[in-house]
């Protein structure tokens, strides 16, 4: 994949975008029970649905893109559109385990992801949730901007 170049200096290098459709279903606690002597713990069903759907757009986003992530740490950036519940913190849990489950990071420590910022965004007509890969940062995010990529995506997708 060809990585995409910052539009100014202090700009972060973006390593992969992705766009991840529909509302996404904030990560739950896992609830734990006793059977036949065995500690079990359980997803809810919703939220195991939607990780499966999300892991599947993302690994055939990364096929078609190319996208190989081996340059650690990284930062995560992500705009949720058009979601109205949910805590950002636990919908940003959500995507981190999905990118994981899916084997676009290797994981989601300190030790790989060294900072994430997630946030509501305004507009749109599709709900959904655009995802970027940067090279890590240890200053403050840059401010949004839209990239060829990007906007392709959010062509494609209604948002702009």
């Amino acid at each position: 994949m060809q990585k995409l170049v910052p539009q100014s200096p202090g700009q972060l290098l973006i390593l992969a975008e992705f766009w991840i459709e529909g509302k996404i279903v904030p990560k739950k606690r896992g609830r734990t029970f006793r059977r036949g002597g065995k500690t079990i713990t359980t997803l809810p069903a919703n939220y195991r649905k939607w990780q499966k759907d999300a892991i599947a757009s993302l690994q055939k986003q990364a096929r078609y893109n190319k996208v190989i992530i081996d340059q650690y740490p990284v930062s995560l950036y992500g705009w949720f559109f058009r979601q109205s519940t949910g805590d950002v913190n636990n919908l940003g849990g959500a995507i981190e385990d999905a990118l994981v489950k899916g084997g676009i990071l290797a994981d989601d420590s300190k030790k790989y992801v060294s900072e994430n910022h997630f946030q509501f965004a305004l507009g749109g007509d599709n709900k959904g949730c655009l995802v970027r890969v940067c090279e890590a940062s240890s200053t403050a995010p840059p401010p949004y901007h839209v990239t060829r990529m990007t906007a392709a995506l959010l062509r494609q997708n209604g948002i702009i």
